[in-house]
């Protein structure tokens, strides 16, 4: 595979190690002329990590927020000069927005967009609001939409809230696109965002993008480079659920508070976040690209996930591995394969959460529904993920619960301490 010498080729991967290599070896099979560019979705330090590990493959570097570009500049000071902020564009719906509710006395409408996980996300937070808000005697309605492995677990806890209570229960609406999810952001007056830490929110700036007033909690990336509090949102500290229920009540309380934050919030965000603007923020990466010459060393090679496969490795090595699970499809469930059948140790089954990875085989392991491990010959389960380690745990232990067989020894690794 040749390409011509006048015309450029530019790989975005997008996040993981395995997207990395990938680009890797089609950049060295392509030639000098095609590029790799490393882009930083989220203030996550395992995806510093993963760029860190695979910054000789690459010809620059993007972050979705300032403070990541200043966090990338920082970590990786060779590549001064070839670090760029990458906003993500947001269409501009031509429909009137906001809700009527912003000029009646209907309850205000709350609406949360994105995936239903405890980790990141901390959608457990939303339980917190709603009580809050309750004891507050604030009518309102909550939307939400999204899914993910909290989702049962959230559905549960304001359904009891609602038993308790004379509120109606929220509405999930699972994963809405298109027109569909369009609306629900017109029928919404507060976009909630309870985030512990994101890149740039997609769906803030969508809910910004159609007149929706951000009520969120602070974090670095996404928010505090983004939102000014009582300009262009309401922002309260990180985990503050009753200073968010407190928000809401006073917007509710006033209406026309609330039109002012949208309105200014949608007006930043219009010019910052523009196709155009974006378009040619990209055009300025490729172009800082040409003349640049990766080496793409073999001794650069990422070992991001070797210490995470090493730790679990010893942790196995501390009771029965009979009946032994993966939990995981990525590249570190299968780099742990790879360790434990190199060392001889069976594997009785691989489990993964998404339904897309079921069928794939690794090392002649058949990936399956992880519902399969209930049928009690699994005795230990090796939980392959960091990011949702205490999510996965989580589920097995409801699954294992509601199936009646008894819950198997579970070993995870959380991104601290490295064990739990």
């Amino acid at each position: 595979m040749e390409c011509d010498d006048g015309d450029p080729w530019f790989i975005l991967p997008n996040v993981g190690e395995t997207c990395y290599a990938a680009a890797a070896i089609v950049r060295e099979r392509i030639g000098s002329n095609c590029h790799v560019v490393g882009i930083c979705h989220s203030d996550l330090d395992r995806q510093y990590e993963v760029i860190e590990a695979w910054s000789s493959s690459l010809s620059a570097l993007a972050g979705v927020s300032p403070s990541i570009v200043k966090k990338l500049s920082s970590r990786l000071p060779d590549f001064c000069g070839r670090i760029r902020l990458l906003d993500c564009p947001v269409r501009f719906s031509s429909k009137p927005c906001g809700n009527s509710s912003l000029v009646g006395d209907g309850p205000i409408e709350l609406l949360y967009v994105g995936r239903l996980e405890k980790t990141q996300k901390r959608v457990d937070r939303l339980v917190g609001v709603v009580q809050a808000l309750l004891r507050k005697g604030v009518s309102f309605r909550l939307s939400i939409v999204g899914e993910g492995s909290f989702e049962s677990a959230l559905r549960e806890k304001l359904r009891e809230v609602a038993d308790r209570s004379s509120w109606d229960g929220a509405c999930f609406y699972g994963v809405l696109e298109g027109d569909e999810l369009e609306a629900r952001f017109l029928a919404a007056d507060v976009f909630l965002l309870t985030s512990e830490y994101e890149g740039t929110p997609i769906a803030l700036l969508e809910a910004i993008s159609l007149g929706v007033c951000p009520v969120v909690m602070q974090i670095e990336s996404g928010v505090s480079d983004l939102l000014v509090s009582g300009e262009t949102a309401v922002i309260v500290d990180q985990g503050d659920v009753e200073g968010m229920a407190a928000a809401v009540q006073n917007l509710d309380a006033e209406r026309d508070r609330l039109k002012e934050l949208s309105d200014c919030a949608r007006s930043i965000v219009a010019e910052r976040f523009s196709e155009t603007s974006c378009r040619r923020k990209l055009e300025e990466i490729f172009s800082g690209c040409v003349g640049v010459r990766p080496s793409v060393p073999e001794e650069g090679r990422s070992k991001t996930h070797s210490g995470w496969v090493e730790a679990m490795f010893q942790r196995l090595q501390e009771g029965p591995k009979a009946g032994l699970a993966v939990y995981g499809a990525g590249v570190y469930g299968r780099k742990l394969i790879d360790r434990l059948m190199d060392e001889g140790v069976g594997i009785a089954m691989w489990v993964d959460s998404d339904s897309i990875n079921w069928g794939l085989r690794h090392r002649g392991v058949l990936c399956v529904n992880p519902e399969r491990m209930a049928d009690g010959k699994v005795g230990t389960i090796a939980v392959a993920s960091v990011a949702f380690a205490e999510e996965i745990a989580s589920y097995v232990e409801k699954l294992f619960g509601e199936s009646g067989v008894q819950l198997p020894r579970i070993i995870a690794l959380r991104e601290k301490s490295r064990r739990f």
